[in-house]
């Protein structure tokens, strides 16, 4: 996400289309993603001045502007290490744990599949699969589910 550019949000259709060459996925795959923007994100980007910026700048720089100059790799780490002093959040918690809620909030609302594997950028549903059970939202074959009495 730091090599953004304000090229790659499409406001109108609320979406960011992460080219390959920058998103996790992508490089292993060649492939780029999209992925659809909250309203509050929105307002958010239109409130830092994004909307209308030009399109070749860095959607994330120096100043909490778009700029020439991106942020350098520790840049994210280093937020959400000062928020979590701030916080009660424990040292174990890590800035995975945001998409790792929204899968789970997706998940216990019964989303299709599919559109879980597009949100995290899964290629196949069994990446997927894995991830769900790392997360304990899916039982080994081997786990017995309780059942009612009948």
């Amino acid at each position: 996400m730091r090599l953004l550019r304000v090229r790659d949000i499409d406001f109108d259709s609320r979406q960011i289309n992460l080219p390959g060459e920058i998103s996790k996925t992508g490089k292993k795959t060649g492939k780029g993603r999209t992925l659809q923007m909250a309203a509050q994100l929105v307002t958010v980007m239109e409130e830092a001045g994004i909307r209308g910026a030009t399109s070749d700048l860095f959607v994330f720089s120096e100043g909490l502007a778009p700029g020439k100059a991106n942020v350098n790799i520790n840049y994210f780490p280093e937020i959400f290490n000062r928020i979590k002093k701030s916080t009660s959040l424990p040292d174990s918690v890590k800035m995975y744990a945001i998409k790792h809620t929204r899968v789970c909030h997706k998940v216990i609302d019964k989303a299709p599949l599919y559109r879980i594997q597009q949100l995290t950028g899964h290629t196949t549903l069994a990446q997927l699969m894995d991830y769900l059970k790392g997360l304990h939202l899916i039982l080994d074959q081997d786990e017995m589910l309780p059942s009612r009495d009948l």
